[in-house]
């Protein structure tokens, strides 16, 4: 028996020891070209990766950010575990990493997130460049100028709610408030009327189970980015969150699958006439009318996919952009006051509480700088990584086949070569004359390319017409809870968020 058993572990060991055989043999090109990138090596790059992921999650981008401030100067690569990382750290890299066809495949650590998230195959997650192409093109149908022209009334109205929520949940001695969840309730109610058509009634209520589920599932993501093990399937299948995701994704799916379905038998029920005179008469079309209006129709699983997408992507990252620019306001009252008396001008005394008209947005030249600004500091997806299928040549550089290529946006933009004192919210850094100066690919808060984010404008006109109404109504100032931007804790891993929450002080300007 006991020699049985020796036997067998010297097979296994055997075993084991052919397979890293085989597996260096096979990528001896793919070592060989790694050695001539800069980085660390040996011991050091096993340091690195156990201060990634024993730290965790909320210390995860500033330990990126050390990593770039040591290595970051060119293009610099570093193992975890068997991937190999390459980091582009160059606006005229970045773009070239941006605009090569050859690198359209976001990389493997996505599919974690295609795991969670993922109802089929729409346009965040297909490797098709052509697929990619025609479905873009369908769902950009839906965010169109005019449709989000015809979506400004309901940015507006929500814009308000989010105010009086915020107001009244104000502590009513020290004014101060955490606005994180209400800023993310708000949005999600903005994402539910524009792309589905539905009330959630959030702003009103607490509770939001498809935001929490979608939040959850987002966490899970994080927590097995910061623990490579866990992106193995079946590590994670052990793992305690297993049964946790499960329950979220079943109910964000069935939600999901039972709205489609519905909204689908309506639409074969309704007069295409009717229909349109119905939404003139009331709310304008939302995406999901936009998309099943489509010739030949989509089909179920693509258009659940890219509702999903849409819902994601639309919501996380938009909130998180209202919420650091509203604290970003509190802690610089000059620029505060500037954006009030921007508003004030556009704004006369006897008409400050309508809706901004799209001419009313092109005024607000400054919020715009404000905005842009914030993003540069806090973009809230400040990672982009891309799948490297061939060798590429980047800059002078030849990339290895099956590595990854990793962008840190928010190592770009606190380049001092770019914005001179990057660390210090400067809105004139986005004057016309200053954004001249600086190279392209520089400002990249929602990557750039042939993957940028597909709703940029509805993000930026939605950012306009919350800040702006939340500015002429109430002015916000530094809590004693966070008393500096330096006290805002914030992780990263897929999308930014806050660790401790979001607290400023709200005062009404009436």
């Amino acid at each position: 028996m006991n020699i049985n058993l020796t036997l067998y572990g010297i097979i296994i060991l055997v075993a084991i020891s052919l397979k890293l055989i085989l597996r260096k043999i096979k990528n001896r090109r793919k070592i060989a070209l790694a050695n001539r990138i800069p980085g660390p090596r040996g011991l050091s790059s096993i340091v690195e990766l156990l201060s990634f992921s024993i730290q965790g999650p909320n210390k995860f981008l500033e330990n990126l950010l050390n990593l770039h401030k040591k290595y970051g100067k060119s293009l610099f690569k570093v193992w975890i575990l068997d991937d190999l990382i390459v980091s582009v750290t160059k606006p005229e890299e970045i773009g070239q990493v941006l605009t090569n066809t050859k690198l359209f495949k976001r990389s493997k650590h996505y599919s974690v997130f295609h795991e969670s998230f993922s109802i089929g195959k729409g346009i965040f997650f297909t490797d098709n460049f052509d697929e990619w192409k025609h479905n873009r093109k369908l769902v950009s149908e839906g965010l169109k100028f005019s449709t989000l022209k015809s979506y400004m009334p309901i940015f507006y109205e929500e814009a308000n709610a989010l105010g009086k929520v915020l107001y009244e949940q104000r502590d009513q001695i020290s004014h101060e408030c955490e606005i994180s969840k209400a800023v993310s309730r708000a949005t999600m109610e903005i994402i539910g009327r524009t792309t589905l058509g539905i009330q959630f009634g959030g702003q009103k209520n607490s509770k939001n189970h498809l935001l929490e589920n979608i939040e959850f599932l987002q966490e899970v993501w994080e927590h097995r980015i910061a623990y490579p093990w866990l992106l193995k399937p079946i590590l994670f299948r052990l793992s305690s969150l297993k049964r946790a995701h499960d329950e979220s994704q079943s109910s964000l799916f069935k939600w999901l699958d039972d709205y489609v379905y519905k909204k689908i038998a309506n639409s074969k029920n309704i007069d295409p006439v009717e229909h349109d005179k119905e939404h003139k008469a009331e709310e304008p079309k939302t995406l999901i009318d936009i998309l099943l209006d489509n010739n030949p129709p989509m089909s179920f699983n693509q258009l659940r996919s890219e509702l999903a997408t849409v819902i994601v992507g639309g919501q996380d990252t938009t909130a998180i952009a209202n919420a650091c620019i509203i604290f970003m306001l509190a802690h610089h009252q000059d620029v505060q006051n500037k954006v009030y008396q921007e508003m004030s001008r556009i704004f006369s005394s006897d008409d400050t509480n309508r809706s901004p008209t799209y001419g009313d947005l092109q005024q607000m030249g400054y919020l715009e700088c404000v905005i842009k600004e914030t993003l540069r500091l806090y973009s809230p997806g400040p990672i982009h990584a891309k799948h490297v299928d061939e060798e590429v040549t980047i800059g002078d550089t030849l990339i290895p086949a099956d590595s990854t290529i990793l962008i840190v946006i928010r190592h770009v933009h606190l380049n001092p070569e770019l914005y001179p004192e990057p660390e210090t919210f400067n809105p004139d850094n986005f004057l016309p004359e200053a954004c001249q100066k600086r190279p392209p690919y520089s400002f990249i808060p929602f990557s750039a390319g042939f993957r940028n984010c597909i709703g940029i404008k509805y993000a930026m006109l939605e950012l306009k017409i919350v800040i702006s109404t939340l500015v002429r109504s109430y002015k916000f100032s530094p809590a004693d809870k966070c008393p500096t931007p330096q006290n805002l804790r914030l992780k990263c891993l897929g999308t930014l968020k806050f660790v401790d929450g979001c607290y400023v002080k709200i005062e009404s300007r009436t």
